[in-house]
C-alpha cells in the first residue's frame, strides 16, 4: 500500500498534469496504450527474472526505481523529460513480484485470495492517492494557484510518501532474505 498511495496521487494523475503542461489529449491516450502494451509484453519476461533473481530482490530494485523516478517527475520537470519517465515501464516489475511473494509465501489453498487480498490493498492504496489528490488539487487551485503549480506542489508534498515506500520495501526484502528458509521449509510442511 506504501507504494499504491503515492503512486494513485501522482502517476495515476500524470496524463492530466502532462495536458495542463501543454500536451495534446491525443498524444496522452497515446502515452496510455504504450503503458498498456509495456505491461503485456514484460509480464512474460518478468516472472523469468522473478525466479532467476528472487521476487524479493525484483520488488526492491522495482520500488526503488519507481519511487525515485516519480520523486524525480514530482520536482517539475521540462515536459519531455516528465513524459520520458511516464514511458519507463517499470509497474509491471512491482505487480509481478508482488504477486511472486503472494505465491511464495502461501500454500495452494490460500493462494488465490492472497493474491487478491494484495491486489485490494493496491487498488485501496491507488484510491487514497487519487482521492488525496482531488481534494489537495481542489484546495490549492481555490487558493489561487494556477494548475500547473497545484499539481506540482501536490507532487512535491508525495516525495515523503515515495521514500518511506522505498524504505519499507526495503526493510521488507531484508526480512525476506533473512527468514526465507524457515518460511520455505514451514510452507513445505
Amino acid at each position: 500500500m506504501l507504494v499504491a498511495i503515492p503512486r494513485g496521487a501522482v502517476v495515476l494523475t500524470a496524463l492530466r498534469y502532462l495536458e495542463v503542461v501543454g500536451f495534446d489529449v491525443d498524444f496522452t491516450g497515446l502515452l496510455e496504450a504504450w503503458a498498456v502494451i509495456a505491461v503485456l509484453i514484460l509480464y512474460a519476461v518478468i516472472g523469468r527474472v522473478c525466479d532467476d533473481r528472487g521476487p524479493q530482490t525484483v520488488l526492491l530494485w522495482s520500488a526503488a526505481a519507481y519511487g525515485t523516478l516519480w520523486s524525480i517527475f514530482s520536482i517539475g520537470l521540462p515536459p519531455m523529460i516528465a513524459v520520458l519517465i511516464f514511458v519507463v515501464p517499470i509497474y509491471p516489475m512491482l505487480l509481478v513480484s508482488n504477486d511472486a511473494l503472494m505465491a511464495k509465501f502461501t500454500n495452494e489453498e490460500e493462494r488465490n485470495r492472497g493474491i487478491g487480498m494484495a491486489s485490494l490493498v493496491a487498488f485501496l492504496g491507488q484510491s487514497i492517492g487519487i482521492l488525496a489528490g482531488f481534494f489537495a488539487l481542489g484546495y490549492l487551485i481555490s487558493l489561487g494557484k494556477t494548475d500547473i503549480v497545484a499539481y506540482e506542489m501536490f507532487y512535491r508534498a508525495n516525495v515523503p510518501l515515495w521514500i518511506l515506500a522505498i524504505s519499507f520495501t526495503f526493510w521488507l526484502a531484508k526480512r525476506i532474505d533473512a527468514s526465507e528458509n524457515v518460511i520455505d521449509a514451514e510452507i513445505s510442511e
